[in-house]
């Protein structure tokens, strides 16, 4: 167990999905249409299927069912497509990823898709000695080399043994049946870590990996919840690692290019941008979705958004109880990117891969961003949670200062100095409202887990949190959106098709 635990395992625990571009599509691309052009001055328009939310999940499902023969509609709030990915270009013509960016080997199905798209993918590592900051304290970490003594070394892998034992005993598609699932919700992960983790830098490296994970504290996650989390992402050690785990590689030109080429493929007037869904009538018949001026008619609807998102929907009739629960109680993360862009990446110079573990100060972890292909050299800063929350008390002017002199402080004072200069606070994203991923207070998956993914007649679910495997990852936003997808399309025209709610409960 502790042979494997290398620098790269123990660092890559805050390279973590973010989980979303001034350069999006527009209401103007060939795939998005005005109201009067989809349906005359009412709106009105009839399809197979509406997917609701123009994410990597909702763009998926709806080009599964285009192949598939399906009419579909979709409809996203924002100006762009892409949900929690969104590139951006800096002011010196570099893109970066300001949203969800990474994959790793096991991530099948975004890895099939990019293929099919001609999305090229690169390591998003390289050579070179990183760095730990530690009470204060920076330690230099040869490549491939893991600076805790052997003692802590051997904590390590007992606490990394016992979280993977933990997530072992969840069902992946029912949370709510493990074995210990109400006294595993009940209790905090802080609480957990405090009775199990005996060496404090063991300890706060445990604490780190759950705010990087989730955009939340220690305190606010349950361990439910995060055995969970670690469950879909095959063990602990996975989703904390770079090389061959969950941050191996990135997308050449970005992530948000899933969503947009994946528009491109869908009839002309497929894909409605500033289209907020309001209202969702289920009757016996069908659907009707209602977004502003368009009212849609459909034989079965695909919710592809957080569960917080999509309680600003009005349902009619209402949801099952269990469903409203879930998504009344689903937070998004509190959660960060910094994108500081520079000439060169003298980081190099000193034989450093800019890579740096930060227990101490506001970015819990500092990456390498260059792309070699595009030319580009960056580092990228991530904040969350706690933390996060200092630095939104500062003015813009501050918080840049801060985070630079952050930066300078792992690799000189060239980072002072960057060409561009770009952060998003996923708080301030209106339509998604945080990020990477929802975080359910302690006591709420035991209740409502089942919510997570079961259909409401003719409703179902997508988004990355609906997820067979993978979820809070751009791959479990495309094994959503496939599986929503095959869904409608085993229940088109049978029996189940037909199955609706009357007024407040199921038929």
């Amino acid at each position: 167990m502790t042979k494997g635990i290398t620098r790269r395992t123990i660092l890559a625990a805050s390279a973590v999905p973010a989980a979303a571009s001034l350069a999006g599509l527009s209401a103007a691309h060939a795939q998005s249409t005005s109201r009067s052009e989809a349906g005359g001055e009412s709106g009105a328009i009839r399809a197979d299927v509406v997917i609701c939310g123009g994410g990597l999940s909702g763009m998926t499902a709806a080009w599964r069912l285009a192949q598939a023969g399906k009419c579909v509609a979709v409809l996203e709030a924002s100006d762009r497509l892409g949900g929690r990915t969104f590139t951006r270009r800096a002011s010196d013509g570099a893109a970066f990823d300001l949203g969800a960016q990474y994959v790793g080997p096991s991530q099948t199905r975004v890895l099939k898709l990019a293929a099919e798209l001609g999305i090229a993918v690169f390591k998003g590592y390289g050579p070179g000695d990183g760095l730990l900051d530690y009470q204060g304290k920076r330690f230099r970490l040869p490549d491939g080399a893991f600076a805790l003594d052997e003692a802590d070394l051997e904590e390590f892998g007992r606490v990394t043994a016992a979280i993977n034992a933990l997530a072992a005993q969840v069902p992946l598609d029912a949370p709510q049946k493990a074995p210990e699932a109400k006294a595993w919700d009940a209790m905090t992960m802080r609480t957990w870590i405090g009775e199990n983790v005996r060496a404090p830098l063991v300890a706060a490296f445990v604490e780190l990996a759950v705010t990087a994970l989730l955009g939340a504290s220690p305190d606010e996650i349950s361990v439910l919840f995060f055995a969970y989390y670690v469950r879909h992402g095959d063990s602990f050690e996975m989703l904390i690692s770079t090389r061959d785990g969950a941050q191996d590689s990135r997308f050449v030109g970005g992530a948000q290019q899933f969503s947009q080429r994946l528009a491109k493929r869908l009839p002309a007037g497929s894909v409605h941008l500033q289209s907020p869904v309001s209202k969702i009538v289920q009757t016996a018949s069908g659907v009707e979705v209602s977004a502003g001026e368009i009212s849609i008619a459909a034989d079965q609807v695909i919710v592809a958004m957080p569960p917080g998102a999509a309680d600003r929907i009005v349902f009619d009739p209402p949801l099952p109880t269990a469903r409203r629960e879930l998504q009344a109680r689903s937070p998004m993360g509190r959660y960060m990117k910094i994108i500081a862009s520079y000439d060169r990446a003298f980081w190099k110079d000193a034989g450093l891969n800019g890579e740096a573990l930060n227990l101490s100060g506001y970015l819990f972890g500092v990456f390498d961003e260059s792309e070699p292909a595009a030319g580009s050299h960056a580092l990228l800063g991530f904040a969350a949670a706690d933390k996060l929350i200092e630095l939104r008390a500062l003015s813009p002017a501050e918080r840049r200062a801060r985070i630079l002199a952050e930066f300078a402080s792992f690799f000189g004072e060239a980072a002072l100095t960057p060409t561009a200069y770009l952060e998003y606070d996923w708080d301030d994203d209106h339509w998604v409202g945080g990020g990477p991923v929802i975080c359910p207070p302690p006591g709420t998956l035991s209740r409502v887990g089942a919510a997570l993914r079961e259909p409401v007649g003719r409703i179902h679910w997508a988004g990355t949190e609906a997820a067979p495997k993978w979820t809070g990852y751009l791959d479990g936003a495309v094994r959503a959106g496939e599986a929503a997808a095959k869904t409608v399309i085993a229940r088109s025209g049978s029996a189940a098709a037909q199955a609706s709610y009357s007024r407040g409960e199921k038929s």
